[in-house]
């Protein structure tokens, strides 16, 4: 799962490494803090999500809403 919204998802035993992996694969913006994402913080996840330039998060969360 190529997502730093991975950290969020697996244990907090194993947020540290998911997410410095993250980073090895992704170029994150400066303001994306590794304690930030690793304590859930969501500006912080969504930071790295957008990293991968796939839309922004506002974007993903519309797509799912009934219309």
């Amino acid at each position: 799962m190529p997502q730093c919204e991975a950290v969020a998802r697996v244990s907090p035993a194993s947020r540290g490494a998911v997410f410095d992996r993250f980073a090895e694969l992704v170029p994150l913006p400066p303001e994306a803090a590794r304690a930030g994402a690793l304590a859930g913080d969501a500006r912080m996840i969504d930071l790295c999500w957008n990293a991968l330039n796939l839309e922004k998060t506002e974007w993903w969360r519309g797509w799912e809403r009934r219309w």
